[in-house]
């Protein structure tokens, strides 16, 4: 503990602020974690990935790419050592959703959507290896990262109007997350809202709305996130 634990504190403090959408909040920790001087191989790579999301989620591209570029270069450097053996596959799953998220940002839907392909399959290959290794904390966390490329691969679908292919991952993704965490928790809140989301585009405005406002009851029992429902049940509202 010490020094070393510094730079993953940041890093999830910065994977924490960009769920909530507060990206520079996400980028000034995700950056601190970088620029650490305990920071080298695997863990710089995976910094630099996450600016490079972060930074695609807000317009800037170029350095999107830039840093994209740079932990690429890492993970080239040190895929073959056997100590990153374990993790190649991660790796892998990051560097495609980073690289699905560059070409969100940049209007290039079929190369997201395929990037997130890449991804959710590297993260089935790193679940495989958790297990095979009888790791439950790395297989839950590298679950809940697969289930954010999903999430994401849901996003890019409905706007491509693949709406019965989306709607196929939503309900598997809520589905899996109430079995893993119960009804009342933001991840539910959230799974409930794409659910919602999905139906909403394929025109099921009644349907859409009870999830809408299934998702507010969630957040009125968990507190918070009140703020974050008023423009999607405004516009389920209005929907029909």
């Amino acid at each position: 503990e010490g020094e070393a634990d510094h730079p993953e504190l940041l890093r999830q403090l910065a994977a924490s602020e960009l769920q909530s959408g507060n990206y520079q909040n996400a980028l000034k920790n995700a950056r601190a974690a970088v620029e650490h001087r305990a920071v080298r191989g695997g863990s710089e790579l995976l910094s630099l990935f996450n600016i490079s999301r972060i930074q695609g989620f807000i317009g800037e591209v170029a350095e999107a790419k830039a840093s994209w570029n740079q932990g690429n270069i890492v993970f080239n450097r040190i895929r073959s050592a056997p100590t990153a053996a374990p993790f190649v596959s991660s790796f892998e799953a990051l560097r495609d959703w980073a690289k699905a998220d560059i070409a969100i940002a940049e209007g290039k839907s079929l190369e997201a959507e395929s990037a997130l392909r890449a991804s959710v399959l590297a993260w089935d290959k790193a679940i495989a290896r958790a297990v095979s290794d009888n790791d439950p904390t790395v297989r839950l966390r590298v679950e809940n990262s697969r289930e954010l490329s999903e999430a994401r691969l849901v996003t890019v679908l409905v706007a491509q109007g693949k709406l019965f292919e989306a709607e196929l991952i939503a309900r598997d993704l809520l589905r899996r997350t109430l079995s893993r965490v119960g009804r009342d928790s933001p991840q539910s809140a959230a799974a409930v809202l794409r659910m919602a989301q999905v139906l909403l585009a394929q025109g099921r405005f009644k349907d859409a709305d009870t999830l809408a406002n299934e998702t507010a009851r969630i957040y009125g029992e968990i507190g918070g996130g009140a703020n974050l429902m008023l423009a999607p049940l405004s516009l389920l509202s209005h929907s029909y």
